[in-house]
């Protein structure tokens, strides 16, 4: 028997067309109709299958149920447009994202990050000093580009050395300074070559500064580092003008060794180390290295400084 033809299908068609589009009614009764050979659109063939059932026997008129139309309308537009909750959703997350890496972005941008760590002494034992940045021979000029600073006048005679001095000043001092500043990052390695001349309250220094303004009198500036030489003793004095080390010098010639880096200095006397420790130096500025004497009047004896060199590791 065909099952169009059944009044069991007339029940089902009557509730599909009731209940609407995707109930369990409509989706059998359409499935009927397609496998008897129905093809359009699902709507039009029920409507077709209720006309030609309406002529052919004495069966009540079927009418769409409550909110049939609504169903229709819906399941249109279900496939084509995206619900309109779904999109203020989608809109609301990208904005609360926008914000987010805003607020994360300046919050890392405020928040002080730790520097690294600047090199202290025991990497100085470790730095390779290869490249000759200065290389300076006092036995018979001072080179060019030297700055002489102090009331002292130095000259080159078999060596670096202070004039006699005159008058009524108890102690003079001059100094002579490298021609170049070095930056504070760039560690440094200066070798002293130096004959001492013994003679009562004269001094000899080796120094570093991050000063450009020396006495007038004793060419001394506000803040150093400094090895120097006096009464046949070694001394390290840091920037405060506290004595670190201090030893006697075991013979009249000296070869005296300063290493330095942004944070730590290192001192030895012919190859052996005497010290090492914090230079005390602003670790952002410039460096400066200079040669110092101090005598007392009328001394005409004095230490001399044969040479100088200064070395830096490959960049």
């Amino acid at each position: 028997m065909n099952p169009i033809a059944s009044d069991g299908f007339l029940d089902l068609l009557a509730e599909a067309l009731r209940a609407g589009p995707v109930s369990p009614e409509w989706r059998s009764a359409v499935e009927i109709l397609r496998q008897a050979g129905a093809d359009g659109e699902e709507y039009r063939i029920l409507l077709d299958a209720r006309h030609r059932l309406e002529q052919g026997r004495d069966y009540r008129a079927v009418r769409p149920g409550p909110g049939f139309s609504k169903r229709i309308l819906d399941n249109l537009d279900r496939d084509d447009d995206p619900p309109a909750g779904d999109t203020a959703r989608t809109i609301a997350l990208i904005a609360a994202a926008a914000i987010l890496i805003a607020v994360v972005a300046v919050v890392w941008s405020v928040i002080p990050r730790a520097a690294a760590p600047r090199p202290g002494p025991d990497e100085l034992n470790n730095t390779v000093f290869v490249q000759t940045a200065l290389d300076a021979d006092f036995s018979t000029a001072i080179p060019d580009g030297w700055r002489a600073v102090g009331g002292l006048a130095l000259s080159a005679d078999a060596g670096l050395r202070p004039a006699p001095v005159a008058g009524a000043d108890p102690i003079a001092g001059g100094a002579i300074v490298a021609p170049s500043a070095f930056p504070a990052d760039l560690p440094l390695a200066i070798d002293m070559a130096c004959a001492v001349e013994p003679s009562p309250g004269a001094a000899m220094a080796l120094f570093v500064t991050t000063g450009e303004t020396f006495t007038a009198d004793r060419a001394m500036t506000d803040r150093e580092f400094a090895v120097t030489i006096q009464d046949g003793v070694l001394r390290v004095v840091d920037p405060d003008g506290h004595v670190q080390h201090q030893s006697a010098l075991p013979s009249p010639s000296a070869a005296i060794t300063l290493r330095l880096n942004e944070t730590a200095a290192l001192v030895a006397l012919d190859g052996r180390i005497l010290w090492r420790g914090p230079l005390g130096l602003d670790p952002d500025r410039h460096r400066r290295v200079g040669i110092r004497f101090l005598i007392p009047a009328g001394d005409g004896r004095s230490s001399r400084v044969r040479s100088l060199r200064i070395m830096t590791p490959a960049r």
